[in-house]
């Protein structure tokens, strides 16, 4: 899925995030405002062209990304 659609799935719903298969992990706060989650620090998050063309984007629940970080894990062994 690409970005903007993307966006919209997250919007009004703090517990959905959205993650691309390079490790990049976002969220929709209240007011709008992107941000970088899973990280040491999260901040305020600002697309690179890369990502805003990017059409792999996926979306769900954390428990959902859990899943996904899983099954990749097992396929790099």
């Amino acid at each position: 899925m690409d970005l903007p659609n993307t966006l919209r799935q997250l919007l009004g719903n703090p517990q959905i995030v959205a993650w691309r298969p390079s490790g990049l992990v976002i969220r929709v706060r209240e007011g709008g405002v992107i941000e970088r989650v899973f990280i040491p620090r999260p901040y305020r998050w600002q697309p690179k062209l890369e990502d805003l063309v990017a059409g792999d984007w996926v979306y769900g629940s954390r428990e959902q990304l859990e899943k996904f970080i899983t099954a990749a894990q097992g396929a790099e062994q």
